[in-house]
């Protein structure tokens, strides 16, 4: 009997490891949300949504500095939007900040250029745009994120096509150069955060919180 008694404690003991260790592997398959994970949903419904309304193309604000003029512009690409490194989130007792920062590639601007009696139309492409943003959301009640910080941080691969001015070329795309990088500065300051911040009205950072704590509970 005491042998048998063993016998039954060691497959018990066995039986509870084996839970156990199961327990574990489901567990490493069913991780809680990072804020990675977080800012990445947020991003891929702001991209469909904004795809869905159209707004991968905007028109740009005309734009005059040393007498050259910019008009009738265009700028297309804004939904190749990703995230840039590391985002972080900062949960205290009454809101939840979300900090990131944002990447859009290969944007294109087409424009309209007049000086005096001369006219033409060049394109550009931009490489790169980083922008800063900070998201901020109140734990309470049925507020939606908003943008509480939003900057453009850099931009990198600035290039003008410009054709007609014969040996002026040279001189004409080294002024639209600095033109159009202040042009799209200032347009992604102030459509950008305009643009994120409506889209933000469709997604929730409390609810992805909720929804990963309430996997975890069960698990």
């Amino acid at each position: 009997m005491a042998s048998l008694g063993d016998h039954m404690t060691r497959l018990m003991s066995m039986s509870t490891q084996v839970c156990a260790t199961l327990g574990e592997k489901v567990v490493s398959r069913r991780p809680s949300l990072t804020p990675n994970d977080i800012s990445d949903n947020i991003i891929t419904n702001i991209k469909a949504s904004m795809k869905e309304r159209e707004l991968h193309t905007m028109p740009m604000p005309n734009y005059s500095s040393n007498g050259v003029s910019l008009c009738n512009g265009t700028l297309s690409g804004l939904t190749n939007l990703s995230r840039w490194g590391e985002a972080t989130l900062d949960e205290r007792p009454d809101k939840v900040y979300l900090v990131m920062t944002l990447l859009v590639k290969d944007l294109y601007a087409i424009y309209t250029w007049k000086r005096k009696n001369l006219k033409g139309e060049f394109s550009t492409k931009i490489n790169k745009v980083l922008f800063n943003l900070k998201i901020r959301q109140d734990l309470q009640g049925s507020s939606t994120p908003d943008v509480t910080e939003y900057s453009v941080k850099q931009m990198d691969g600035l290039s003008v096509g410009l054709h007609g001015l014969g040996p002026l070329n040279w001189i004409g795309k080294k002024v639209l150069l600095g033109m159009i990088e202040e042009s799209v500065s200032a347009m992604m300051e102030q459509k950008g955060r305009e643009i994120i911040r409506g889209e933000l009205c469709r997604v929730s950072i409390v609810d992805q919180l909720s929804f990963s704590l309430f996997n975890q509970k069960l698990l």
